[in-house]
């Protein structure tokens, strides 16, 4: 839709007033808007809110000169300079327009630590660089909390963008949510997600059906870059996604994750250690951490995430939500703890 707007209005909405849309200066008055009004800077001999009134000069018995800035027009402690019928308004640090009548919330700058100011309707907002934050960015951001990475369009190294939202140091668990596909199970393995297929599928993540003794699966026409694999996504209606290695991300794989530097502050989290490559920056984890930032912290073992204690060698998976074990040739039960003729397929 397109908002027609009447006069004195504007914006995609005409939620934007125009104070000065028609002109409510009299006398060839010149109208300038402010952020709750307008001010009207009126023309000799004429004065007032809308210069509606002619100064009188002159008394009974003497003539009075003219000063311009007889009646202080001047706003927020500016100095009235008059030259001839009119005058100039010297501000003081932080305030403009014709009268001073407009406040700059950012001169001078009330952000700390180099931040950025933004001036709004009402005030400020400040943007903090690495690793500050609070309103005038006088408060340090702990390292294993949050830090900030840069996202390179991998096609276009000199192509750089924001990555958000900047991650979180978390201890995480490639089975929640459970990525495996036709109630396929999941465990931890090596701190990645390893799916255990049921008797009629396969694939990394248990996506292709058998069919008889065949494999078959829909065409994947979808490009994936960087090494990503390229797979139909059976559980949200058939939509082809891209599988992409820890070092990319993007919906084909196309944006690679890496520090920006490795300056004073160090980006990696953890205690890693940032290195600096012909390739760029990049951060050397510590054991049992991983992440382009190391702000992945990783549990030991598939038992801290699975918490069935199933025996003879069987292995805790995630079915979808709910733990289950899945059991060696011969083992059967909750647990795997009783023998049997059949087996379960892994």
């Amino acid at each position: 839709y397109i908002c027609q707007c009447p006069t004195g209005f504007s914006g995609p909405r005409c939620e934007n007033r125009n104070y000065c849309m028609p002109n409510p200066c009299s006398n060839n008055g010149l109208c300038t808007q402010t952020t709750t009004g307008y001010i009207c800077s009126c023309s000799y001999p004429y004065a007032g809110t809308n210069c509606q009134q002619v100064i009188s000069t002159t008394t009974t018995t003497t003539t009075t000169p003219f000063n311009p800035c007889a009646q202080s027009p001047c706003q927020n402690g500016a100095q009235c300079i008059p030259t001839g019928t009119t005058y100039i308004c010297q501000c003081p640090t932080g305030f403009s327009g014709p009268r001073c009548e407009n406040r700059n919330y950012c001169m001078p700058n009330p952000c700390s630590n180099n931040g950025r100011c933004t001036q709004t309707t009402t005030g400020y907002i400040c943007s903090c660089s690495y690793p500050y934050t609070g309103t005038n960015c006088q408060q340090i951001i702990s390292t294993t909390t949050a830090t900030v990475a840069i996202a390179t369009q991998a096609p276009c190294p000199s192509c750089v963008c924001i990555m958000t939202p900047c991650p979180l140091v978390i201890v995480t668990n490639p089975c929640s949510p459970n990525p495996c596909q036709n109630m396929g199970g999941c465990a931890v393995q090596n701190n990645a997600a390893q799916c255990y297929c049921s008797n009629y599928y396969s694939g990394y993540y248990c996506q292709y059906r058998y069919t008889g003794r065949s494999l078959t699966s829909n065409a994947c026409n979808k490009t994936c870059l960087n090494g990503g694999r390229c797979y139909i996504d059976e559980q949200r209606g058939g939509v082809e996604r891209c599988s992409c290695s820890n070092e990319y991300y993007g919906s084909r794989c196309e944006l690679v994750n890496r520090p920006k530097s490795c300056s004073s502050k160090n980006p990696c989290m953890n205690k890693a250690k940032c290195v600096t490559t012909k390739s760029g920056s990049q951060c050397i984890c510590q054991k049992g951490t991983s992440g382009i930032l190391c702000e992945k912290i990783h549990r030991s073992s598939n038992t801290q995430y699975c918490p069935l204690n199933c025996q003879a060698g069987g292995t805790c998976v995630y079915v979808k939500s709910t733990p289950q074990c899945r059991c060696p040739k011969g083992r059967t039960g909750r647990l795997c703890e009783s023998r049997s003729g059949k087996s379960l397929s892994m």
